[in-house]
């Protein structure tokens, strides 16, 4: 029976990211750190200088067992994120936590959003933002068009929000709200006003 292979979110400490990203490839396991471009000066010289966005968020392409294994063996320099089950047994009740499964279109809209999305920025997890029902929004126009995310005042600018699963969220400049439809309880798009 093949495993079923899923994105999972990874977090690195020591600022190692770029370590396991080669180490996680080298077993043929699809990766994914999103970078962004720093000027740095240099001997008097202006550098462009890759580094990751979020230096301890990696994320990796693997089965379940892979990700136990790697964790297992790097127990002190990285540790996966979790999700609670509740097991539901008369007069037995209990929680399992288990690796949170990132799905498809979630790291879709993130990859698109962190290399064709121009200026992105990490917001920090998805508690401190502090989203509530009835911020959720479709990009009907560019780039994004088609893509769901939140609409989130920051400092007085109004920012496209993509959130990773429960793990993180991100702004991305440049949508408007001509640009966006809002996406109301039941799904259906409404005319913003």
């Amino acid at each position: 029976m093949k495993e079923i292979i899923n994105w999972y979110a990874l977090k690195i400490f020591y600022n190692k990211a770029l370590h396991f990203k080669e180490l996680v490839e080298k077993d043929g396991v699809e990766t994914y750190l999103a970078m962004t471009s720093k000027e740095v000066k240099e001997s008097g010289r202006i550098q462009h200088q890759k580094k990751p966005l979020v230096s301890s968020l990696m994320f990796i392409r693997s089965t379940e067992d892979y990700l136990k294994s790697l964790r297992e063996h790097h127990f002190s320099e990285l540790t996966y994120y979790k999700t609670a089950h509740f097991i539901l047994q008369p007069g037995n009740n209990s929680v399992e936590y288990v690796p949170a499964i990132i799905p498809e279109d979630q790291m879709e809209v993130f990859r698109q959003a962190t290399t064709e999305g121009g200026n992105i920025q990490y917001l920090g997890t998805i508690k401190s933002l502090n989203l509530k029902p009835g911020d959720r929004v479709m990009v009907t126009e560019g780039p994004f068009k088609g893509r769901e995310g939140y609409l989130k005042r920051i400092k007085k600018d109004r920012k496209f929000v993509i959130t990773i699963g429960n793990i993180a969220a991100f702004t991305i400049e440049g949508i408007t709200y001509k640009m966006v439809k809002r996406i109301d309880n039941n799904n259906s798009l409404s005319r913003n006003t």
